[in-house]
């Protein structure tokens, strides 16, 4: 198979004008699509809270959030400080503005799809590299999420950034300090961006084991990057302790259920990220191709010479799945390697003549398949204020009663604490799971004063609110509309 790059992986200038160009297109795109508001959810309240208190100098952990270790899923008392950071910016100026803030997050992410092309452009030619860019950011997925105000698209850039300099260090031979800093910053920026950015120090401890295996020495570089990077998780754990409480969401992961895991990752696949309209049978045949087809790009690559990307989808992908659940957003450093992959493997079998013809006719039928399903969903995609979250009228009624008729030092209970904290300044945590006497437990102890009952979400609080085992608490409805009730505890 011919070479798809030459010796080195940057691009000469019309492929850095060209890609320029496209990204500047897609960015476009992504600006006349922007949607004002949030989806339900509250991780960007969390990341919006931090970036207030960044903005007025106040501390992590004065948000309003009260963490209860009972349920570790609704997320950390804090996130890693990067991108809050980055928000807080939009904030200083211009206030709670969603829009700016997006338009960070996309200037991130279309820069990480950059740094992906050089990262590929050495194993696929040119014009591969600038489809495969083009097919993950026309996505619809991704054209969805990018409203959501969350860490994961920004966190493309140090990841790609830390394994692009990690290629180009072995490149080297680690003999050129530049990219070893370039590392060295690239991996710190990520540990503060994601903590599951942790990963990456493996990574480069694998990379470490095998160039000493090959030339039967560490470089200095490698050791002083290694060591840089035990230090930099073991500062990020002292400074911003919430990271620890995701090893509460593991330690009650049930292994039996990896089996549903797998179940639930590939209808995501199958509906979310390759989904084709209401056609099921041509969506399950398609995701199956690409499945495959990304596998077979991944064995061509491990098996020729494999790359940091190699490595690192190797080490994350098993991460996520057996220690995390399903949730496709936590792939989402994964989804533009796979798409790589899925190329690598069709030049390859293009190459081999008994193939060629099927590879053809194969890549028609996927460029007509998904092109005429990404054309659609741009064409019917809805446009307009998200009318779910913060822009729900009956969420909003609730928090403006709350704001108005409330004391400041109220504390509420809420499926959505992290939400309810933001949008009324009020502190709030989620109900205690478990029965009656571990609920009335946690409504004692955090000294709950409300209690918000929804049937949106499952989980504590859905439905009503369980009645006290024993004590002298009562409670009493204040306020109703057709979504929310808010009940009174009083004591």
């Amino acid at each position: 198979m011919p070479s798809a790059g030459g010796s080195s992986l940057r691009l000469i200038n019309w492929e850095l004008g060209l890609t320029l160009l496209m990204l500047a297109a897609l960015g476009a795109v992504y600006l006349l699509t922007s949607r004002q508001g949030q989806y339900w959810g509250d991780d960007f309240a969390m990341y919006l809270m931090q970036a207030k208190g960044m903005a007025v100098g106040a501390s992590a952990g004065q948000n309003g959030y009260i963490y209860n270790p009972a349920t570790p899923q609704i997320g950390p008392p804090s996130y890693p400080p990067l991108f809050p950071a980055l928000l807080s910016l939009a904030y200083r100026f211009r206030g709670p503005d969603f829009h700016m803030m997006k338009i960070e997050v996309t200037f991130c992410f279309l820069t990480a799809l950059f740094v992906a092309v050089l990262l590929y452009r050495r194993h696929l030619p040119f014009p591969f590299c600038l489809v495969a860019i083009g097919v993950v950011a026309l996505n619809p997925y991704f054209l969805t999420f990018k409203d959501a105000l969350v860490s994961d698209l920004p966190f493309l850039l140090p990841c790609y950034l830390c394994l692009y300099s990690l290629d180009e260090c072995n490149r080297y031979l680690w003999k050129r300090t530049g990219w070893a800093l370039m590392l060295l910053v690239a991996l710190f920026l990520a540990l503060i961006t994601r903590s599951v950015a942790i990963i990456l120090v493996p990574v480069v401890a694998v990379t470490a084991v095998l160039h000493y295996v090959r030339y039967r020495r560490i470089p200095a570089r490698v050791a002083t990057v290694l060591a840089g990077a035990v230090a930099m998780v073991y500062c990020n754990t002292l400074v911003f302790p919430g990271a620890a409480s995701y090893l509460d969401q593991m330690g009650g992961r049930k292994w039996i259920l990896l089996g549903h895991t797998a179940m639930e990752y590939f209808w995501s696949f199958r509906h979310l990220l390759w989904g084709i309209g209401r056609a099921d049978y041509l969506a399950l045949a398609g995701c199956l191709v690409l499945m495959f087809l990304g596998a077979l790009g991944y064995w061509i690559r491990i098996t020729n010479s494999p790359s940091a990307a190699e490595l690192f989808t190797a080490m994350y992908g098993p991460m996520i799945f057996l220690l995390v659940g399903a949730d496709l957003r936590l792939l989402i450093p994964l989804i533009p390697l796979w798409t790589f992959y899925i190329l690598v493997a069709l030049m390859d079998l293009y190459w081999r003549p008994m193939w060629r013809r099927t590879v053809q006719v194969l890549a028609v039928l996927l460029v007509a398949l998904y092109g005429w399903s990404y054309t659609a969903n741009l064409v019917t995609r809805e446009s307009g204020p998200i009318r779910e979250g913060l822009g729900d009228p009956a969420f909003a009624d609730l928090c403006r009663y709350i704001r108005e008729a409330t004391p400041v030092t109220s504390v509420l209970l809420s499926p959505k604490p992290r939400l309810v904290a933001f949008a009324t300044g009020r502190r709030a945590s989620s109900c205690s799971a478990g029965g009656d006497t571990e609920f009335w437990d946690y409504v004692d102890r955090v000294g709950a004063d409300y209690i918000i009952v929804t049937p949106l979400f499952s989980g504590c609080g859905d439905r009503s609110v369980p009645p006290r085992p024993s004590g002298p608490a009562q409670t009493q409805d204040v306020f109703s509309n057709a979504e929310f009730r808010l009940i009174s505890v009083r004591r």
